[in-house]
């Protein structure tokens, strides 16, 4: 406990708390992966119903808990219904995973965006707002643990307070913008093989007030081969989680040049959604189908990904695609598939048709010419 509130905790009301949060799994029902279209694959961060997410492939698992009187409720452990969770809320606005729901007399509104870059220098601005209908008093929790959606093992964890930061790992951290009322870092012990921390926030809040609590978490992969040697460009612990909405929303301008518009909305909204989750997607500017568990440019799917960058006006990662793809005549998880010379020679010919650059298309027409070759062989 760090110091007195409405709800003073005990130390033994804490680890209860902590305790629960660990036996719990995370949903595996469904998520999203946030992400910069040149990042790496291990600094996607996956997110999950309620905003649970992991910052980066195989890290850690970061999930909210609300305690008001005897209820202690989290996204982990409510029926889908009772959660709302959506994707860039309506068109032009920032490319942000907004969820909310209740516990008990407290609403929960969570707003989870994400900053980043090529390489591993990603960053999850979180802030999340809590209204309560009564007087009771109830507290917040930040709880990292090793299950999450794309959680592990966990090396370590050490709580900074002059910083306010949870260092992860050794080198993810997390950082509150506000200092947290309780802290609580439990080891790894004979039922856990990983430690786990839970930071408090206590809301005395009077009916129909509301707090914001915000955090972030900034990725880090040093102890993992070759990470620590590169040097970090972007420093986003300098950014505070107010201003990170504010240049998620400026990034997503030009991130997305092409826009459509019609007279019900939810067709420009999906064309938003959908350009979104192809460029979260992406690894170091190549198209995937799918983050980590499709680590190849799968042809079949992959050439309607580069048509789609270049509709979105995105012919600048379509032309780093199609250069990768050029000399790869067949490029699938189950070998050569004999529709894979076809479908090359079709992406690649809409690309220079779209750009107009014949020089760079006389450059790879012998790659062209290559796959006609192998169709006739077929």
């Amino acid at each position: 406990m760090r110091k007195e509130s409405k709800m003073n905790l005990r130390q033994e009301e804490l680890r209860e708390v902590l305790q629960t949060a660990r036996k719990t799994p995370n949903r595996g029902d469904l998520h999203v992966f946030m992400g910069d279209p040149r990042s790496d694959a291990c600094d996607k961060t996956t997110v999950e119903p309620g905003n649970s997410y992991s910052p980066g492939i195989w890290t850690c698992g970061i999930s909210l808990w609300i305690k008001t009187n005897d209820l202690l409720v989290s996204p982990e452990t409510m029926p889908a219904p009772e959660i709302s969770w959506t994707i860039i809320e309506e068109p032009g606005a920032a490319p942000a995973a907004e969820s909310s729901y209740k516990a008990g007399s407290v609403s929960i509104l969570h707003r989870l965006a994400h900053l980043g870059s090529d390489g591993t220098e990603g960053a999850d601005f979180n802030s999340v707002t809590i209204k309560s209908e009564s007087a009771d008093p109830s507290v917040c929790f930040i709880v990292v643990k090793d299950v999450g959606p794309a959680g592990a093992k966990i090396s370590g964890l050490e709580w900074d307070g002059s910083k306010n930061a949870l260092r992860i790992n050794k080198s993810l951290m997390l950082v509150c913008e506000q200092e947290p009322d309780h802290v609580l870092v439990a080891q790894a012990d004979a039922g856990f093989d990983s430690p786990a921390a839970a930071l408090g926030f206590s809301l005395d809040l009077r009916p129909g007030e509301s707090r914001t609590i915000s955090f972030k978490t900034v990725h880090g992969f040093d102890g993992r081969p070759f990470a620590a040697s590169i040097p970090k460009r972007i420093h986003p612990e300098s950014i505070s989680c107010a201003d990170a909405f504010v240049l998620a929303e400026k990034n997503w301008r030009t991130a997305l040049p092409a826009r459509v518009f019609a007279p019900d909305p939810r067709v420009a909204l999906a064309w938003e959604r959908c350009a979104w989750h192809i460029l979260s997607a992406m690894e170091n500017g190549i198209p995937r189908i799918g983050v980590v568990n499709y680590p190849v440019l799968w042809m079949r799917d992959c050439v309607i990904v580069l048509r789609a960058l270049d509709l979105m006006g995105r012919s600048d990662l379509a032309r780093i695609g199609s250069d990768y793809m050029a000399p790869l005549y067949f490029s699938g998880g189950f070998g050569a598939e004999s529709d894979a010379p076809g479908e090359g020679i079709w992406a690649l010919v809409s690309h220079a048709r779209i750009t107009r650059d014949w020089e760079w298309c006389r450059e790879i027409f012998p790659h062209i010419a290559k796959r006609a070759g192998f169709i006739g062989q077929m």
